[in-house]
């Protein structure tokens, strides 16, 4: 993780930013022909939809270095806001107890648990 740039850190966050929104569309729970989707498996998904879609917003603004209208520290709120779909997606990973789960559901975790650690990574590095 060292031999990456600050920059290459900023992408990948992003990115892991995106692909959980992409997954909240991915079936989460199903048992035969039925299944549920991420957004209908968490009680209110557009919260960590919007949070993740933010932190993408915030991270790919610093890494084409683009200056926010808005007055907020843009790698302290990414920070934030990409560990809100974390925890609610392992707070329902934990919750199912391995009932019915789906790829989307791993690899929703998987990608916001990388879009937090990038980003509180970067967050680090800079402050």
């Amino acid at each position: 993780m060292s031999s990456l740039t600050l920059q290459q850190k900023l992408y990948i966050a992003a990115g892991a930013n995106a692909l959980f929104v992409i997954c909240l569309f991915f079936p989460w729970f199903g048992a035969g022909p039925f299944s549920a989707s991420g957004f209908d498996s968490i009680p209110s998904g557009w919260i960590p939809l919007l949070s993740a879609a933010g932190a993408a917003v915030l991270l790919a603004a610093q890494a084409f270095d683009y200056d926010l209208p808005v007055r907020v520290p843009p790698l302290a709120s990414a920070a934030y806001l990409s560990s809100v779909p974390f925890i609610i997606t392992l707070m329902v990973f934990l919750d199912s107890g391995g009932a019915g789960r789906k790829f989307g559901l791993f690899l929703g975790l998987l990608a916001s648990g990388a879009a937090t650690a990038f980003a509180t990574l970067v967050w680090r590095e800079e402050g």
